[in-house]
This record gives structure tokens, sequence and C-alpha cells, in this order.
């Protein structure tokens, strides 16, 4: 099981919150969302699985899960473009990680929580 971010960070970053501004009521900071409020990126690894953000990419290709129940237990090559075509993966991706879903415990999704959590 990987750190979450929050216990990898300098102490002075976890006192203010990532500086991030104090109106900021997310439980996670994501890199891939955050930076401009839209999905403008992915990443496709070199077998071709496609990951929303870096941290997933990373999570699975080096510890062959994403953490998360639903998205472990989906068909092995679910976000694999040599299986499935780009716009049906994303459409999970999206479905699954919703910015709206970082605001709460009961929505957040397991992977972002226990990879990119800012709050304990």
């Amino acid at each position: 099981m990987s750190t979450p971010l929050y216990e990898s960070l300098p102490e002075k970053i976890n006192n203010n919150k990532h500086n991030l501004p104090e109106k900021f009521k997310d439980l996670v900071y994501c890199i891939g969302w955050h930076q401009r409020n839209t999905w403008e990126e992915v990443e496709i690894a070199s077998d071709f699985s496609v990951y929303p953000c870096c941290a997933l990419h990373a999570q699975k290709q080096l510890n062959k899960t994403f953490q998360d129940k639903k998205l472990d237990n989906l068909d092995k090559y679910w976000n694999n473009l040599k299986k499935y075509k780009l716009k049906d993966i994303l459409k999970i991706w999206r479905e699954h990680i919703k910015p709206e879903f970082w605001k709460k415990e009961e929505t957040l999704p397991e992977c972002c929580g226990s990879l990119c959590r800012l709050k304990k």
C-alpha cells in the first residue's frame, strides 16, 4: 500500500493545505484537474493503458492495483486501447472520478482518497 500524498508532504505544506486558498474545500488535490479545472490531459502507458492522472498511472504500473474496489474489479483490460476505444475508457474514468465527488468522504473515490488526499 502506498503512502497517501498528505503523509509525504513537508510539514509546512501540510499546515497550509498544499498552498491552496483558504476556500479550497476538496478532500484531494488532483493535478490532472485542479490546475485548470478541466480534464485536458490523459496519460497513456507504453502498454496502451489510459489513466486520468500521473498518480493513478504510477500506482497501477508499480503496484498492480488502483487501490479502488470498483476499478480493481473491472475487466483486466478495461482501460487499454488495444481492447477498448478511448472514448469508452474515458467515460468510465469520468463517471468514477468527478470533481464533485471530492467534497465528501461518502462520495470520494477510493483511489483518489488513498493517493491524493489532502485532509486527514
